[in-house]
């Protein structure tokens, strides 16, 4: 299993130039979020399991993004799923968020 840096900053940097001079707003988009989760760990939590473990209808996927970076940690939503976040916080603390925001 691969555990290092799944991007490497500069050839995103560079691919993101070409995107916005060409005009690909969708590409530009999925490099711009490749950026943030570049180093954030290798893992993901999807939405619906926060839901489950929480025992609650999920916030928005943004709006917990925001509040666990209020709360200090980092996060992002992920190139790998739309429905799932990337963040140093740990599960619980996830979950713990989840349940206040919704």
């Amino acid at each position: 299993m691969w555990l290092g840096p799944l991007h490497n900053l500069d050839d995103l940097a560079a691919m993101q130039r070409v995107a916005v001079q060409k005009d690909w707003c969708d590409r530009a988009a999925l490099i711009e979020t490749m950026i943030a989760e570049a180093n954030l760990p290798p893992y993901f939590y999807p939405l619906a399991e926060i839901g489950r473990r929480a025992q609650i209808d999920i916030p928005p996927r943004q709006r917990l993004i925001d509040g666990l970076k209020d709360a200090g940690f980092r996060a992002s939503s992920t190139h790998l799923s739309t429905q799932a976040i990337k963040t140093d916080a740990p599960l619980a603390t996830c979950l713990e968020l989840a349940k206040q925001l919704s």
